[in-house]
C-alpha cells in the first residue's frame, strides 16, 4: 500500500512544484494584461510575465485543494465507514483522473481550473484513509503497516520535481503540458487503481470475538449479553429488542436479544429503531464519547499548527540579521519517511498515546524556540517541526485505529474536517499578517504563535 501513496501523494499535497508549470502552461496569462506592474517569473532558462494578481490567483488554486480536501475528509470518511474503504478508493480514483486529465488539456481555462482543483482536494483523503484501513489485518504491526503507507506522501514530492525538470526544459512547448499531464496521469491513476483494486478490502477488517468468548445467559427466547462485552461491530450484525419481564438486572448495561422468529416483522422494524436510538444515546453519554471529543480536539489543533506554521514560515523564521532559514522547512518534507518504520514500531509497542505526546511536545518547542531571535533556536525549531511533521499523521491514523477501530473513517475525517474549518478561520489573519501594515502585522505575529505555546 505504500507504492500507491508515493504515487499520487504529490496531488494529495496540493503539489506546489506544479507552480512552475502553470506558469510554462500560460495559466492565468490574461492577469499579466493591462497591469501597472509586472514581474518576472523563470521557468529554467525561460522568463514569463507575472503579476501580483496571477501569482495569487495560481497560489489560490493550492489553497483550493488544500480546503475542500480538509472540508471534504469528512465525507470520505463517512463513505470509507459505509460504503466501504474499496469502494470510495476507486471513486476518488477515477474523479481525480478525470479532473488531472481535464486539467492538462484546458489550463488556461481559470474557471474550469478552479474546479478541477476542488474536485482533486475533496477526493484527494478518498485516496489515503482506505489505503490505511489495510492495516487492520496486520494486527501486531498495526502502526507500523499506516507508517510506511503515510510516509509514502512525503516520497511523492519527488515526481512533482521530476515533471517539473521535464517541462522545464526548452525542447518541451508551452502547448505540450497537456502530454506530460495525460502521460503521467494515465500511468499513475490506472496503476493505483488496479492496485487498489487487487488489494484495498471493500468491507473494514475488524476484531471481533467469537460469540463463544461473550458471556450469554438464555432464558426461553431471549439472551442477556452484557455491554461492556458487546464490540460495537457485533451490534450491527445483529437484532436487538426489549423484552417485558422481571429481570434483575441494570437495564442501561444490558442488551437483550430475542429469538427472531417470536417476532413479527412490523415489531422487529420498530425494535430496530429503539435499539439505534439508545445506542446513540448510550454512546453519547458514554466516557468513549468524550474521550473522542478530546482526541479530534487535540489532533486538529495539532494539524492546524503545523498548517500554521508552515504558511508563516517566512516571517517566523528569518533572523533580525537576515539569516533565513525557512527553506529548510520545503526540503525536510521529503524527508519525512526516514523516521517511519522506528515510529511505527514504537506506536506499535508502546501505544500512541506515548508518540502523540512527542508529537506535541515537539510543536510546542518549535513555536517556543521560533520566538528566539538567534539562528541556532531557529534551526533547532525547524528541527522539531520536521519530527512533529514526521509523526503527526501515523500517530494520529493509529490513534484513531487504536481507540475508534469501529468508526475509524469517520473519525479520521472529523480530524481533518475541523482542522480545515480551523484553517478558514485564519484566512482574515494571513491577510493582515501577508500586508504593508508593519505594526499591525507584527503584533498578529507574536500574539498568534503565543496562543499556539499556551495551548500546547
Amino acid at each position: 500500500m505504500k507504492i500507491p501513496s508515493i504515487i499520487v501523494g504529490c496531488f494529495y499535497l496540493g503539489g506546489r512544484d506544479f507552480k512552475s508549470l502553470f506558469y510554462k502552461a500560460r495559466t492565468y496569462e490574461d492577469l499579466t494584461h493591462n497591469v501597472e506592474y509586472i514581474n518576472i517569473f523563470s521557468v529554467g532558462a525561460t522568463e514569463y510575465l507575472d503579476s501580483d494578481g496571477r501569482s495569487d490567483a495560481i497560489q489560490n488554486l493550492f489553497n483550493i485543494g488544500i480546503l475542500s480536501r480538509l472540508m471534504f475528509a469528512l465525507v470520505i470518511g463517512i463513505a470509507v465507514d459505509q460504503l466501504g474503504p474499496k469502494f470510495t478508493y476507486v471513486f476518488a480514483q477515477l474523479t481525480q483522473f478525470i479532473f488531472w486529465i481535464l486539467l492538462g488539456v484546458f489550463p488556461t481555462n481559470g474557471t474550469l481550473v478552479k474546479a478541477c482543483f476542488f474536485f482533486i482536494g475533496a477526493t484527494a483523503e478518498g485516496t489515503i484513509i482506505p489505503l490505511t484501513t489495510f492495516a487492520k489485518k496486520f494486527k501486531g504491526n498495526k502502526a507500523l503497516v499506516i507508517a510506511l503507507t503515510t510516509c509514502g506522501i512525503g516520497l511523492s514530492n519527488v515526481f512533482t520535481l521530476v515533471l517539473r525538470s521535464i517541462f522545464e526544459k526548452t525542447t518541451i512547448r508551452e502547448d505540450q503540458f497537456y502530454i506530460i499531464m495525460i502521460v503521467y496521469t494515465v500511468l499513475t491513476n490506472l496503476l493505483c487503481l488496479v492496485l487498489g483494486g487487487l488489494f484495498v478490502q471493500n468491507k473494514l477488517p475488524d476484531d471481533k470475538r467469537s460469540k463463544a468468548d461473550k458471556p450469554v445467559v438464555t432464558f426461553g427466547d431471549v439472551e442477556i449479553i452484557k455491554l461492556s462485552d458487546l464490540s460495537e461491530d457485533s451490534l450491527e450484525d445483529q437484532e436487538f429488542g426489549s423484552f417485558e419481564g422481571s429481570f434483575d438486572i441494570n437495564m442501561r448495561n444490558y442488551y437483550l436479544k430475542k429469538n427472531l422468529t417470536s417476532m413479527s416483522s412490523r415489531t422487529t422494524v420498530k425494535e430496530k429503531m429503539m435499539i439505534l436510538y439508545r445506542r446513540v444515546m448510550d454512546f453519547l453519554t458514554s466516557k468513549k464519547f468524550g474521550e473522542l471529543i478530546i482526541s479530534v480536539s487535540c489532533m486538529s489543533m495539532l494539524l492546524d499548527s503545523m498548517e500554521y506554521f508552515r504558511r508563516i514560515k517566512s516571517l517566523i523564521l528569518v533572523c533580525s540579521n537576515g539569516k533565513d532559514v525557512s527553506l529548510l522547512v520545503k526540503y525536510f518534507q521529503y524527508l519525512r519517511f526516514i523516521p517511519a518504520p522506528l515510529l511505527g514500531i514504537l506506536i506499535d509497542r508502546f501505544g500512541p498515546e506515548i508518540v502523540n505526546l512527542f508529537t506535541y511536545f515537539c510543536m510546542f518547542m518549535c513555536y517556543s524556540l521560533v520566538t528566539i531571535d538567534s539562528y541556532g533556536t531557529k534551526l533547532a525549531s525547524v528541527i522539531f517541526y520536521y519530527l512533529a511533521f514526521s509523526c503527526g499523521i501515523p500517530g494520529i491514523y493509529s490513534q484513531i485505529l487504536y481507540r475508534f477501530s469501529n468508526m475509524y473513517g469517520t473519525s479520521s475525517g472529523l480530524v481533518f474536517f475541523i482542522t480545515g474549518i480551523l484553517a478558514s478561520c485564519k484566512f482574515p489573519v494571513y491577510k493582515i499578517l501577508f500586508s504593508d501594515s508593519e505594526g499591525l502585522k507584527e503584533w498578529v505575529r507574536d500574539t498568534s504563535v503565543n496562543l499556539y505555546i499556551v495551548s500546547f
